[in-house]
Parts: structure tokens; sequence; C-alpha cells
């Protein structure tokens, strides 16, 4: 299968969207996708199948590290087409992801996932990351606590 990761654009912004509803990940806007298109700190990018359509796609910003004067980033949501899981497609993502930021002066990423999300945790895990820290009640629709995870690159 021939997968291409690029930045995203306006035209993807509909399969997003359903990407996201089927991975059941945190409800975004149409609006708040549209407005991270237009922020010079945000990375979003997207994985296309041969025919140009969208089939996953990762989230996140560049921002101030807070603790050292250097950047780190943060990804909000990562998801794929159910069709397309276990096709690498999310490893894709998240390493295009991680070598763009450190292109960009990042030295570390962050992310929370639910607590609940095991096979998540494993997966995010794999890439580098490990657990630091949690935040009770984070999550809401259903209210679950959030692990928080971050990688050195």
């Amino acid at each position: 299968m021939n997968i291409e990761i690029a930045t995203a654009a306006e035209e993807h912004i509909e399969e997003v969207l359903s990407i996201g509803e089927e991975s059941g990940l945190s409800v975004w806007s149409r609006e708040a996708y549209n407005s991270e298109l237009a922020r010079p700190e945000s990375v979003f990018l997207v994985a296309t199948d041969a025919d140009s359509r969208c089939i996953g796609f990762v989230i996140g910003r560049l921002v101030p590290d807070t603790f050292v004067d250097s950047m780190a980033a943060e990804i909000y949501n990562i998801g794929v087409q159910r069709a397309h899981r276990r096709t690498h497609i999310g490893s894709r993502l998240i390493r295009s992801f991680t070598d763009l930021v450190a292109k960009n002066g990042a030295t570390k990423v962050f992310l929370e996932v639910r607590t609940g999300n095991l096979t998540a945790i494993e997966f995010y895990k794999k890439h580098g990351f490990e657990i630091y820290s949690s935040r009770r009640a984070f999550y809401s629709d259903p209210p679950e606590d959030a692990t928080l995870m971050r990688a050195i690159i």
C-alpha cells in the first residue's frame, strides 16, 4: 500500500473528523481543525492512500519548554481509520511528527492519554514515550484520569 505523510489541508478536515469520531478521540470541531491549519506552531500531518484519501492524522503544536530555554511539542490527537489499523500508519505518523518537531528545535514531546486506553499507552511506549505523571478527572464524556507521557527526542 502506497501511503504518503503530508501536511494537512482544508480538504482533509472532513475525513479527519470522521477518523476522530470512529476512533473515539476527544471531539474537535471543524472550526478547531481549520484554526490549527492557520497556526504557525501547529503540526498537523495526514496519511493519505494512493487515491489521496486521508486515512490517518496526527495533530499537535510546538511549544516553549517551560523548564529550559528550548522548544518542546505536544501531541493532541492521533488516529487511523479502523480498516487501516495495525498497518504501521500510526507509527509512521508519530515518527514523522517527532522528526518534524525535532527539526524545528523541539527536544521533548508530551501527550496525555486516557488511563484506561492501555493499547494507546503501549503504542506510545513502543515509540519512546514514558509515563511521568497523571491528572485526575482530566477527561469528560466519560470522565477518566489522564496518563501523562513524554519522549526525549
